[in-house]
């Protein structure tokens, strides 16, 4: 297969690039229920925005204060690229907003 996966994290507009050598959100992606409710109270401040592009498709998932299950899967996920993006790059700001980012997936 021919192709490239990059995490990018952006802190206050400043974005951290990497590469990956494989695409660690694609099973919880393909596990996302667009339409699955669940009655639970809100957590606060975290937001996410996914662009996705493959051969066959583009598409770009946003969503705020997961509560659904399936959201919130992907949002341990996208706290794992988190850590992993903190790991290569080395980037002392970007361990910090992920150690607190991880507080709120605990």
């Amino acid at each position: 297969m021919i192709g490239w996966r990059k995490a990018v994290l952006s802190l206050q507009g400043q974005p951290t690039v990497i590469e990956l050598p494989n695409d660690p959100d694609a099973d919880a992606l393909r596990r996302v229920d667009l339409f699955e409710t669940y009655e639970h109270g809100s957590m606060d401040g975290i937001s996410y925005s996914i662009d996705i592009e493959t051969w066959s498709a583009r598409a770009r998932l946003t969503f705020g204060n997961p509560e659904v299950p399936s959201l919130r899967r992907l949002a341990r996920s996208l706290l794992a690229v988190g850590q992993e993006v903190g790991r290569i790059s080395g980037i002392g700001r970007v361990n910090e907003y992920v150690k607190v980012w991880s507080r709120y997936e605990e």
